[in-house]
């Protein structure tokens, strides 16, 4: 029966982060009998009667909006923006105007404005949206008039510029930033600002219709630039880091992989892994590699030449375990394509070009998952612009899951999820403990998982998925790898094929994986052909455990 067999599943599913990481001849959990085999499940599976959905209203709206300088409600004060960066008049000059509806749900001022011809640039927490009016006086002042006499309306404003800098900037000095482009820039206006850009003395200049990436530019330029009315958002560029931290040592350990349902192994599903390099010679990728990608990295090269993480994360989320079967992965049958993201000469991160684009990149070579461990360890909670150009993809690409890692700052309290795992429409994953032998008992967030919630309010992360001492494939090539040695195989060079690492970044390898073989169930078992990202998610979100902390979703565990 069919409820049957998803019933089944989302058990399976909610097993995922609990499943035993340790080696059959090992002793096992003490708390094993809490558990049930499919074969359990199936005997003790219930199936309620008449079951009845019940409607939940939406949260009430807060008043309030927030800008990179503090929260305020705008019925009772005004934003606090330094010397320069304040001009009521700005809606004259840009036609930018920020409008708040009277509650949560927007669908009927998103349609109005539609009707009305105005252009929504920008959605603005909360409740608010940026619009663009026309400039030309008569014009202005009957747009204007007919927001006013709209009662779903609760207040609307200029956008002043100092919303559109980041106070993160210094006033004087050379910066590098990122710049969002306003989304109704045509391609001559795009080429414009970027010609502008380099006039205002910027060494490098990368443009594309959802990112500008910036470097050597005056910062006293930047005032400029934020008076135009061409550009949503200037910030500083972010230091991105890969999310593991350094592992302990584990050894024996049947890393990731659940026996429980073993017809689920990621067959036919094409994920796509953005991360440091690949050794594209370990064996457990053998034949299932469809390309490597170095248009989006910072040179020609993607071999995994510093610590080996872009191998690790990816084995940890597909590996076939060739070298050792304990080492497999949690899809070991999917096939994928890799976007190299490292500096060979010094291991720096980087990436050239716009979130949007990578990911459209990647969906048109047939991805449907892709996980990204790493992230932005200077802007820490902010939504920024590459948490907007995440967004901007899933909302037109809506079978496309994207996974971050939140990060491993969790040590520095809350607040700290790590951009762009701040955009609302990814998966956002934190780490759980998994209870082996040398590690913290299961079912816990380890104290370097990073924690919510952004600096707009929401909760985060969404998930947490194993994450300490996560045993998987070594690139052989990698010179600075600081994993322990673990599970048998060696390569030609009498390295281990095999390390041990922990962090955010191998949690979202699993949770991926697990994304992988939700959507194999979805397409194979359920008949649903083209799944959205958006019922992955929650299928994903609706197996998870509790992990204990009250009250889920929390911003330490989100919803288990």
């Amino acid at each position: 029966m069919q409820v049957r067999g998803w019933s089944l599943f989302l058990v399976f599913l909610l097993l995922i982060p609990l499943i035993p990481l340790i080696h059959e001849n090992d002793e096992k959990m003490e708390d094993k009998d809490d558990f049930w085999t499919s074969e359990e499940a199936s005997e003790n599976w219930i199936i309620g009667a008449n079951p009845i959905l019940q409607p939940s209203p939406l949260r009430s709206t807060s008043g309030l909006l927030h800008p990179v300088t503090g929260s305020f409600d705008p019925l009772l004060t005004a934003p606090l923006f330094s010397a320069g960066f304040h001009d009521d008049l700005d809606v004259i000059r840009t036609g930018m105007l920020i409008i708040q509806d009277v509650d949560a749900d927007r669908t009927d001022l998103e349609n109005w404005l539609n009707l009305q011809g105005f252009p929504i640039l920008d959605v603005i927490p909360d409740d608010a949206l940026l619009v663009r009016l026309p400039t030309e006086p008569s014009q202005l002042d009957a747009a204007i008039s007919s927001i006013a006499s709209n009662e779903g309306i609760r207040w609307f404003g200029s956008q002043h510029p100092g919303w559109r800098i980041s106070p993160l900037l210094p006033s004087i000095g050379i910066v590098d930033v990122n710049v969002v482009p306003a989304p109704d820039l045509d391609d001559a206006q795009l080429v414009l600002l970027e010609s502008t850009l380099h006039l205002m003395g910027a060494e490098v200049v990368r443009c594309d219709h959802w990112l500008c990436q910036v470097e050597g530019i005056p910062s006293n330029q930047l005032i400029e630039l934020a008076y135009t009315g061409d550009v949503l958002f200037i910030e500083p560029s972010p230091n991105l880091i890969l999310e593991n931290v350094y592992a302990r040592s584990v050894t024996n350990i049947d890393d990731v992989i659940s026996n429980h349902n073993p017809s689920l192994t990621g067959q036919g599903q094409v994920v796509a892994v953005s991360d440091s390099g690949l050794d594209q010679d370990h064996g457990d990728f053998n034949g299932r590699i469809r390309a490597v990608y170095n248009q989006y990295g910072p040179d020609n090269s993607a071999a995994d030449m510093h610590s080996g993480h872009g191998t690790h994360v990816s084995a940890s989320l597909l590996g076939d375990g060739s070298g050792d079967s304990n080492a497999r992965g949690m899809a070991p049958n999917a096939t994928f394509h890799f976007y190299q993201l490292e500096y060979d000469q010094t291991g720096a991160l980087a990436r050239y070009g716009s979130l949007f684009d990578m990911f459209r990149h990647s969906w048109q070579q047939n991805a449907r998952v892709q996980t990204n461990s790493w992230g932005s360890e200077n802007l820490g909670g902010q939504y920024n612009s590459d948490s907007r150009s995440a967004d901007s993809f899933a909302d037109q690409y809506g079978d496309f899951l994207v996974l971050f890692a939140a990060g491993n700052e969790g040590n520095s309290g809350s607040g700290t999820i790590s951009p762009p795992s701040t955009a609302k429409n990814v998966l956002t994953i934190g780490a759980s403990t998994s209870g082996r032998p040398g590690t913290a008992p299961a079912g816990q967030v380890p104290s370097f998982s990073s924690i919510g919630p952004t600096l707009d309010g929401r909760i985060k992360p969404d998930l947490v998925a194993p994450g300490e001492g996560i045993c998987s494939a070594r690139a052989e090539e990698a010179k600075n790898a600081v994993g322990t040695p673990c599970a048998t195989g060696t390569h030609s060079n009498t390295r281990s094929m095999y390390m041990e690492l922990s962090g955010t970044s191998q949690a979202t390898a699993v949770a991926g994986g697990s994304a992988a073989l939700a959507r194999e169930y979805l397409r194979e078992v359920a008949g649903i052909n083209k799944p959205s990202a958006s019922l992955i998610k929650a299928t994903l979100i609706n197996g998870a455990e509790d992990l204990g902390t009250p009250n889920i979703p929390n911003n330490n565990e989100g919803w288990g």
